[in-house]
This record gives C-alpha cells, sequence and structure tokens, in this order.
C-alpha cells in the first residue's frame, strides 16, 4: 500500500510500505505463517533518465499506510500506518500506531501492548484548518482475550501523548483491512 504519490517535473515521488517478497502470511489451508513484514520506503521514478529506484525509510514494520487526503496527489509531510512493536505471526496482528514527519525525519509510535491488536488507522482532518495533520486519527483495537473492541482518538501530531479519548463499544467490531471517513453532509 502507498501513502502518496507526486509529480516533481520528470520526478514522480511515491511514499508506502514494500514488502520484500508478496506474501500475506496464510498458507492455502488459511493458517497463519510467520512472514517479514512491509517496511515504510521512498519510491521515485525519473521519467528523464529513464531510471526508478528506492530506500527504505524505517526499520518498524507495518502496512495500512494513511495521510491527511486533503494532500492527494500532492507531496505531503504526515503518514501514518498500523505497525509492529513486536513481530508476531501472520499479517495483520498489529500493535502499535506510528506517525512520520516526512520533513524532519521523525518517527512518533504509540504501542498498545500484546493484549490488543489494531486495524488501520484513518485521519480525520480538522473542519476548521486547512494545515496539513490538523486532526485526529481513528484506530479501533481488539482485545484478543476478552474479545472487546475499543475506538482510540488521538491528536494526529501527537501519537507519542496516546489517545486523548478511548470508547470502548458495546460490541466487538470483527478485523477488517481497511478504513474510511466521510464528514457528514451538512
Amino acid at each position: 500500500h502507498f501513502w502518496n504519490a507526486w509529480a516533481d517535473g520528470d520526478r514522480i515521488e511515491l511514499r508506502g510500505a514494500r514488502w520484500k517478497a508478496v506474501d500475506f502470511g496464510y498458507e492455502a489451508g488459511g493458517d497463519p505463517v510467520e512472514v517479514e513484514p512491509a517496511y515504510p520506503a521512498r519510491f521515485w521514478i525519473d521519467l528523464a533518465a529513464g531510471t526508478a529506484g528506492w530506500e527504505q525509510l524505517d526499520d518498524m514494520g507495518g502496512e495500512m499506510c494513511r495521510f491527511d487526503e486533503r494532500r492527494n496527489g500532492v507531496e505531503n509531510r504526515y503518514d501514518y500506518m498500523a505497525a509492529y512493536r513486536e513481530q508476531r505471526v501472520g499479517l495483520g496482528a498489529f500493535d502499535a500506531v506510528a506517525g512520520y514527519d516526512a520533513a524532519t525525519g521523525g518517527r512518533q509510535v504509540w504501542d498498545f501492548g500484546g493484549e490488543r491488536e489494531v486495524g488501520e488507522p484513518v485521519f480525520v482532518p480538522d473542519p476548521t484548518s486547512d494545515d496539513e495533520g490538523d486532526g485526529w486519527l481513528l484506530c479501533l483495537a481488539n482485545d484478543r482475550a476478552a474479545t472487546l473492541t475499543e475506538l482510540h482518538v488521538f491528536e494526529a501530531r501527537r501519537l507519542d501523548d496516546g489517545p486523548m479519548a478511548t470508547v470502548r463499544l458495546p460490541r466487538r467490531v470483527p478485523a477488517g483491512f481497511h478504513a474510511s471517513w466521510f464528514p457528514a453532509e451538512g
């Protein structure tokens, strides 16, 4: 999955998660197997030179790349993903959420602890601001033992501070790979 892509003259720039090999962690019978995770990376295609390349940006594995979609197709600064603090067996056993600042190279992480599996984070823009990164990150976390789901709300630029709100949902939300935010019409 990619965070975003944009053109810079004759060069196309992209950021996203790069897999060493496409292996989603399941054998034919559906049993999870250990896989090497995808890692944040930067990709480029130089149309004038006829070359392309990539570089790994971090050694923390993760996937489900999201960003402030108001910057779609334009160079953006802030990226988010579901991440692994501890490598687990199978795809999707994320236990953290990570945020990256492309301008500073900084990374922020919130670790949900070993008893929770984290879903895809979703960026919700602050409707009162046009500044990139002004908004919240929503993240569902399933407690493995208690079979419950919590919705965690983070200030998007301050993941290290932890959730500003946590809502225990009345029913478990099944794990899913993708999520979206659509503002109410009004």
